[in-house]
């Protein structure tokens, strides 16, 4: 039975791999995979740490085959790309954005994970104003208590409190501003070397602080960074799952002694970034651990 680990590493190897030779590729995980066969879980773990990242095997296999480089972009592609996602929306709205995704997505000036987080923020801009508008709606009626003072009155609207027509137009100012920032952002990094690294730090973290510091958007933000770094899929498969697992759970559980609103939103909250957090810190003694070992 292959270990894990081995698993993972085959896999990140073959992604490293992708822009090589197929027979070269092929002869490469051959032997990597023979050399891992039959090994333990420590065993396998010094082994790949002896052959290093699959970052540096395939910069090495690059070179032995001398794979030719591409021809540079011209310089005028991202800074179109970048403006059209910036202000295109606001120009022809949602077209000229979609326009601004589309050719940044055909560029070469940017990683896999700086395009994703392009895509999927200014959206998210958009739903993060409207959870928090909405939520802001539940307390947009209160009670009056002092019956005599206010005869034939039982509540009222707050008018501090944002009301549906807010949150009509929140959402959409919410995703444009989200774009502008994002375009500036692509505009700074065009061209500019994209560090990657395999450190799980680096992958789980985010999740675990995203979803504290700007729920759901910053949680949603942790899950790109997790999912384009390195880290093993348990890692992947673990961080993205018990932050929803705990929220239905926490919430489900809180039901049954109160409705409160403010107590079922800070449960909404404090359970998935907490849970996430715990799941982080056991995550990254693991290899902490297996190290020592």
């Amino acid at each position: 039975m292959t270990e894990p680990i081995v698993t993972d590493y085959l896999l990140e190897l073959s992604d490293a791999l992708a822009d090589v030779p197929r027979s070269t590729r092929v002869e490469i995980l051959a032997g990597v995979r023979e050399e891992l066969e039959g090994l333990g879980q420590d065993e396998a773990a010094e082994r790949i740490r002896s052959l290093g990242d699959p970052q540096f095997i395939a910069a090495s296999a690059r070179e032995d085959v001398a794979v030719p480089s591409e021809a540079p972009e011209p310089q005028w592609r991202s800074t179109v790309a970048a403006l059209l996602v910036m202000i295109g929306g606001v120009v022809v709205p949602f077209i000229g954005w979609i326009a601004g995704i589309a050719l940044m997505w055909t560029s070469r000036a940017w990683s896999t994970r700086a395009k994703v987080l392009a895509t999927v923020l200014p959206a998210l801009g958009g739903l993060q104003a409207l959870i928090v508008t909405t939520i802001a709606s539940l307390f947009e009626t209160q009670s009056v208590d002092d019956t005599f003072r206010y005869p034939g009155i039982s509540e009222f609207e707050n008018p501090l409190v944002p009301g549906f027509h807010d949150v009509i137009f929140s959402v959409p100012l919410f995703g444009l501003s989200t774009a502008l920032v994002v375009g500036i952002w692509l505009l700074a990094t065009a061209n500019k070397p994209q560090r990657v690294t395999g450190s799980p730090a680096w992958g789980v973290i985010p999740v675990a602080v995203g979803s504290l510091v700007l729920p759901p958007a910053g949680w949603i933000v942790g899950l790109i960074f997790l999912w384009t770094s390195t880290v093993p899929a348990r890692t992947k498969a673990v961080m993205t799952t018990v932050g929803p697992v705990a929220l239905i759970l926490g919430v489900a559980l809180t039901r049954v002694f109160t409705e409160e609103p403010v107590v079922l939103v800070a449960t909404a909250i404090a359970v998935p970034f907490l849970t996430s957090l715990v799941a982080a810190i056991l995550l990254l003694r693991t290899p902490t651990a297996q190290a020592r070992s």
